[in-house]
């Protein structure tokens, strides 16, 4: 049993980091990936216009594909983030218990 303090700051540090700015990265990647892949329809047509496609199927095909990798990405990384903080959240409880009975012993010996 020791003294917990620090690693209760850093616990408290990384939470927040996990929450604020690694959520907020997260987010914007799936926000660019989406607005990426909106422009899809407009491409698409234009690949069309612009050239023949002998099987323009396969072409609709890799674009569906790429979008459903990335989107798994940014969803992969989502649960890791979510993982990683109810890990860190878990240490902390546990960093407060072993600083709260470390504390209550060090005042009971000095009564």
């Amino acid at each position: 049993m020791a003294c917990r303090c620090s690693e209760i700051s850093k616990c408290e540090r990384d939470m927040s980091l996990l929450g604020g700015d690694v959520a907020q990265k997260i987010n914007t990647a799936r926000t660019k990936n989406d607005s990426t892949m909106s422009k899809y329809p407009t491409v698409s047509q234009s690949l069309s216009e612009a050239v023949f496609a002998q099987n323009f199927e396969r072409v609709d095909q890799r674009f569906t594909a790429v979008k459903k990798q990335h989107d798994s990405y940014i969803d992969a990384l989502q649960i890791r983030r979510g993982s990683e903080n109810q890990r860190v959240r878990n240490r902390l409880d546990s960093y407060r218990n072993e600083d709260r009975r470390y504390h209550e012993m060090m005042a009971q010996k000095v009564k």
